[in-house]
């Protein structure tokens, strides 16, 4: 199943560059985390757990309750506890690159399937001691389903479908919404879609679906490679457009914090006020391959197309920046749901646990840059609950 590695030991070295400490991990690992604009004496992030599996592995989400972690690789998707990391479970299928928890930990979304009319989404319900079965595989025609996202109030389920058609550079993608109590597909995205990345962000009041990538807009007025690239904002009853914010560059991530606020890359971040459309702040970023909030909504962690290197930035004193790195290549990572953990998993196969407790408490006043780069188009205006 996997090679359990034995619990390691840290040591941490002062380095002569300010804010900067090399930890050496006995057995197996070196990896050298950064402090930039932070005091020395900070206490620096560790690896709490690690485990190399069998398997490579391209998502990963971690239960509502906190109690397990799921994966998707290219074979399936394995469940392991999150205190231990002993995988207690594999979900055989093909192609594992999104899964998603329903909001009550009791049922897990994955794809699986590559291939002319391949795509499929695997719901499994999880039963009492943590055994999983199959409760529905649901076909959709596509070559492949590539992210599936659970609604917060968990009673949709969002699916992006992709084509590849001969002869066209890159994908064809609709977004899809389901019933999860009926698992009848309910809506599709009237718009087409090129390109899309794989993140696709529910408002907390789960009104609202944020995708990003580029729009078909062939024979509207005004449509050019720049105003058709962008970040946009579905209803998520009727998957039809209400906003898009323009983007001088092909989009990379985005996240959608339970207060309402909606950071994009662009290449800069930038974060959004979703209820009103109004820039906050810009921090400094460039290909944020992924982007995630923190659950209190205090850092942003993000990461760059497999380089081993997580930012973590502190939105509200105008992005100060915790840099950890890894001699392993992040694909994907995601936080625990009380905040005090990151999860992370590479190609290689190898899952690290990382401590997130010691996290500084910076405070100050949120730094406004203008960033007319980013416009506001269509209506109406999204609104969102915020939730405490």
């Amino acid at each position: 199943m996997h090679n359990q590695r034995p619990q390691p030991q840290y040591t941490i070295r002062t380095n002569p560059h300010r804010g900067m400490f090399t930890i050496t991990i006995t057995g197996f690992l070196v990896a050298t985390i950064l402090l930039f604009w932070l005091p020395r004496t900070l206490k620096a992030q560790v690896i709490k757990n690690q485990i190399t599996t069998n398997h490579v592995l391209y998502d990963v989400a971690w239960s509502p309750d906190g109690e397990l972690i799921a994966a998707g690789a290219r074979d399936g998707i394995g469940i392991y506890r999150s205190d231990t990391l002993e995988e207690i479970a594999f979900l055989q299928g093909n192609e594992a690159v999104s899964v998603s928890w329903r909001p009550d930990s009791n049922q897990l979304a994955g794809v699986s399937g590559f291939g002319e009319g391949q795509g499929t989404i695997l719901i499994w319900s999880r039963n009492p001691n943590d055994n999983f079965t199959l409760q529905q595989s649901l076909p959709n025609g596509h070559y492949q389903v590539a992210v599936v996202s659970w609604s917060p109030d968990g009673s949709q389920l969002a699916t992006i479908g992709r084509e590849y058609p001969e002869g066209f550079l890159g994908s064809m993608d609709v977004v899809e919404l389901w019933d999860t109590k009926t698992w009848v597909k309910t809506t599709v995205s009237s718009d087409r879609y090129f390109n899309l990345t794989y993140d696709l962000d529910w408002s907390p009041d789960s009104q609202w679906v944020a995708i990003s990538g580029k729009i078909d807009c062939e024979g509207q007025p005004a449509c050019d490679s720049y105003s058709s690239i962008g970040y946009f904002i579905l209803n998520a009853k009727t998957a039809k457009q209400v906003r898009q914010l323009e983007s001088r560059e092909f989009p990379s991530s985005h996240s959608w914090a339970q207060d309402g606020r909606l950071a994009v890359d662009n290449p800069e971040i930038a974060v959004f006020d979703s209820l009103n459309g109004q820039l906050i702040s810009t921090l400094d970023g460039t290909g944020a391959y992924r982007m995630e909030w923190s659950p209190n909504g205090m850092w942003l962690a993000t990461s760059q197309v497999r380089n081993g290197e997580i930012r973590l930035k502190n939105v509200p004193v105008g992005g100060k920046t915790v840099v950890f790195q890894s001699a392993d290549k992040f694909y994907a990572f995601a936080w625990k749901p009380d905040g005090s953990q990151l999860v992370t998993v590479s190609e290689s196969g190898v899952m690290q646990v990382w401590d997130m407790s010691d996290l500084p408490d910076l405070s100050g006043t949120p730094t406004i840059t203008p960033y007319s780069t980013f416009t506001l188009t269509q209506e109406p205006t999204p609104t969102t609950t915020n939730k405490k």
